[in-house]
């Protein structure tokens, strides 16, 4: 706050009340406050503007009644690098009651990752209470742009962006529990506008 008690600070010895009222300007002084200047009446008739007036005039800042304190923090200096970088190493893992979100750089992981998050089921943050992990890239040769994989269905989900030779927008994927069988049914999607075919989905099982 700007203004302190005055008036009634030394009515206060003599066993009387304080007020605090702030709407009252007689128990208050302005410290910060910049000291009134006398406005201008404005001219009767038009307002004629000029470019060459005061166009060369400084601007006069008033003095203050009580200069602000210097901060005693140092000033903060970032080189570029170090800018793009966002995170020291690169990388950062945000720890929460039931997830953990992890945010990189780009080009700073190898498989393009900026951004993770794992979601349990409970606060243990187990892998074996994994419910859901989403994962996002960016600056991707296949233009992968987002996968989503969730442990109970056992299903991946991948998104593409706009510009591969095949056309490919998503892949749903889902993965055996055995190692040595191979995946299940697999589910194709891809950009009707951006073919010759016009194919907007293709399903592929290991049986075909």
């Amino acid at each position: 706050m700007q203004c302190l008690p005055i008036l009634h600070s030394f009515l206060s010895v003599f066993g009387q009340d304080l007020n605090y009222d702030l709407e009252n300007n007689e128990c208050w002084a302005s410290l910060l406050k910049e000291p009134e200047i006398a406005k201008k009446k404005a001219p009767d008739g038009p307002i004629q503007f000029s470019l060459d007036e005061d166009e060369d005039a400084e601007i006069q800042i008033p003095e203050m009644y009580l200069d602000m304190p210097v901060s005693w923090t140092a000033e903060m200096f970032i080189t570029p690098k170090e800018y793009k970088m966002r995170f020291p190493g690169g990388a950062k893992i945000f720890e929460y009651n039931d997830a953990m979100v992890e945010r990189a750089a780009p080009y700073s992981q190898p498989d393009g990752m900026v951004q993770k998050v794992l979601q349990f089921n409970d606060d243990s943050r187990k892998a074996s209470n994994l419910r859901l992990m989403d994962e996002r890239f960016d600056k991707r040769v296949d233009l992968l742009i987002r996968r989503k994989f969730k442990p109970d269905g056992r299903i991946i989900h991948e998104f593409f962006g706009k510009g591969r030779p095949d056309s490919l927008k998503g892949m749903d994927t889902s993965i055996s529990i055995s190692h040595v069988e191979p995946d299940l049914d697999r589910f194709l999607l891809f950009f009707v506008l951006f073919q010759s075919t016009f194919t907007l989905r293709v399903e592929i099982s290991p049986t075909t």
